[in-house]
């Protein structure tokens, strides 16, 4: 049966569950929660505890999934969205697992970032072609690549680099092709760069403008993943903009690549071709380098720390000066996962709440409005905002 049926709108039908579940004081079994907030560029997406994925924000080319191309200023639901298990918001795409593995994109595809076969923008979840299944999947500016649960990564999308011995740049891969490459543990996708995390210890990075190795273009097998000397074994990895981070487990970030902006969060604006740690006050975890110019990770109490551009706040210490040192974020809230967008950061609480900040122009920071905030402000609760909408019953009863 589709929603919607039974002789009456499906508008209709929203409403009449939603004013029996506020009649009885109790909200529904689905009332979403968030697990986890994934920032783009100019949107957001969340992944609730009941697998359903909401997006807000920028949506001209359909990367709130909804099926229309108006941006969204609230969190809106993606139709079918039901047995999601991880969301990853790109530069002007989307990209989603279900919890079998299957990988579902949308929004943005000129560059085949979609991986459904074509160069088609789509406004509503495509699956991807062929997917294999993934344990984990991150869309880039132009890229994305998953990753399968024995480590064999595939990407699709824009080329992150010409060919070897300058060749030109290769076609588009709309379509999921394999990296030959090691097993890996984790890979991670940014602006025209890509990095991973092997299984044996080795941390690889490809593209254009990759960085841990001389110089801005590379000049040997650009396009092909090569190793980043001095890098400790990692357990996870972010990918930003000619800059990468990683965590080990010993509770350490490392950082390198580009720092104009003091975005390797060591202190200084030089760059660094071998990893460095990020000068914190203490232990660090789940780095989020998605950002051109900042980047953001967690502490070990759940507090979280932001270092590098801050002109929109998006460090959310409550100012719009540079970080050269990591910053700590003014909420006192645990965080629970932190991701950091374009000019913007959102992250989640132990208690299933979602706060952004930093940029709001497009209304990425889902609190309603489209006002940049240098401090941590609430994403709206959809289920909150659909009930506080109904009309209250009169006092008395009716007559």
């Amino acid at each position: 049966m589709h929603e919607g049926t039974l002789g009456a709108p499906r508008g209709v039908w929203l409403i009449l569950v939603s004013a029996l579940a506020a009649c009885s004081g109790e909200p529904p079994s689905d009332a979403p929660t968030y697990s986890a907030i994934s920032a783009g560029r100019a949107h957001s997406c969340a992944l609730t505890n009941t697998g359903a994925v909401y997006c807000w924000g920028d949506n001209t080319y359909g990367q709130l999934g909804t099926g229309s191309l108006e941006a969204g200023l609230i969190p809106t639901r993606v139709p079918g969205s039901r047995q999601f298990a991880a969301v990853s918001a790109g530069f002007n795409h989307t990209c989603a697992l279900t919890r079998s593995g299957t990988a579902f994109c949308w929004g943005a595809n000129f560059n085949g970032e979609l991986g459904d076969g074509t160069i088609d923008n789509r406004p509503l979840p495509a699956p991807v072609w062929g997917s294999p299944t993934f344990t984990s999947i991150e869309a880039g500016e132009a890229h994305t690549c998953g990753l399968t649960d024995a480590g064999a990564a595939y990407c699709w999308g824009a080329p992150l680099g010409p060919l070897p011995g300058g060749g030109g740049r290769p076609p588009n891969a709309t379509r999921p092709e394999r990296l030959p490459v090691e097993p890996l543990v984790a890979v991670s996708v940014g602006y025209e760069i890509a990095c991973a995390a092997g299984a044996s210890g080795t941390t690889y990075c490809w593209g254009q403008f990759a960085p841990g190795l001389p110089g801005d273009v590379w000049s040997d097998s650009p396009g092909i993943p090569v190793p980043v000397f001095g890098t400790p074994p990692l357990t996870s990895i972010s990918a930003g903009n000619r800059h990468a981070c990683g965590a080990d487990q010993a509770g350490r970030v490392v950082c390198w690549g580009r720092n104009p902006l003091g975005q390797l969060g060591d202190g200084t604006q030089t760059d660094r071709q071998t990893p460095d740690a990020v000068a914190s006050p203490g232990p660090l975890t789940s780095p989020s380098a998605h950002a051109p110019s900042h980047t953001c990770a967690l502490t070990s109490d759940g507090g979280a720390m932001c270092w590098g551009l801050n002109t929109s706040g998006q460090l959310g210490d409550g100012t719009t000066a540079i970080g050269l040192l990591p910053v700590q974020v003014t909420d006192g809230h645990r965080f629970q996962t932190i991701s950091v967008g374009f000019a913007h950061t959102c992250a989640v609480t132990d208690d299933g709440a979602g706060y952004c900040w930093g940029d709001g122009g497009a209304g990425q920071l889902g609190s309603g409005d489209r006002t940049a905030s240098p401090l941590p402000v609430r994403v709206a609760d959809p289920w909150s905002l659909a009930t506080a909408a109904l009309p209250s019953a009169p006092r008395g009863g009716a007559r």
